[in-house]
């Protein structure tokens, strides 16, 4: 179970790191908009995948504990 949600932190924390950093990074013009967004929308899938990984780890964890 820990290595589920080591594994999760990791991929929510690599969906944001990028997201994060791309707010500094300025590039003029309709692809610095298109960059931008494409950060937020890559934080919101690899958000899912951890999210989605944490619950099949919860889930499959006997109800004994």
């Amino acid at each position: 179970m820990c290595l589920r949600i080591g594994l999760a932190i990791t991929l929510i924390a690599a969906g944001l790191l990028p997201q994060w950093e791309c707010a500094d990074f300025r590039v003029a013009g309709r692809f610095g908009e298109l960059v931008q967004r494409a950060s937020y929308l890559s934080g919101i899938v690899m958000i899912g995948i951890g999210l989605y990984i944490g619950w099949q780890g919860w889930v499959s964890v006997p109800g004994s504990l």
